[in-house]
């Protein structure tokens, strides 16, 4: 089963190598993240989650004690609905399939 951490400073090592080019940096973080990704980028999207309401969260995905994958929503308060948005796959993991159920319950 996969198991979604907040994502939180201990994570910043192991998610900005997932990105070692600027098509692959921007392709996943958009206008709002600049190539080369950095730990300051990292502290601005943990920042986000940290207000009331929170603007984005994000998530280190798990599986088997190993980091396979990140996840954020993005929040639209005024009309009540969010987006899932920086999706990635670890390096690793990509071209892997999940057997069986894979999401909690």
């Amino acid at each position: 089963m996969l198991n979604f951490v907040p994502f939180a400073p201990a994570h910043f090592d192991e998610l900005i190598p997932w990105f070692p080019t600027e098509p692959e940096t921007i392709g996943w973080g958009g206008a709002l993240i600049r190539f080369p990704l950095d730990q300051a980028q990292c502290v601005t999207m943990v920042e986000e989650g940290r207000c009331e309401p929170p603007v984005r969260l994000s998530w280190m995905v798990e599986r088997d004690s190993v980091w396979v994958g990140f996840i954020g929503l993005v929040f639209d308060w005024r009309h009540g609905n969010a987006t899932v948005f920086r999706v990635a796959v670890a390096p690793a993991a990509r071209g892997r399939a999940l057997p069986g159920r894979w999401w909690p319950m």
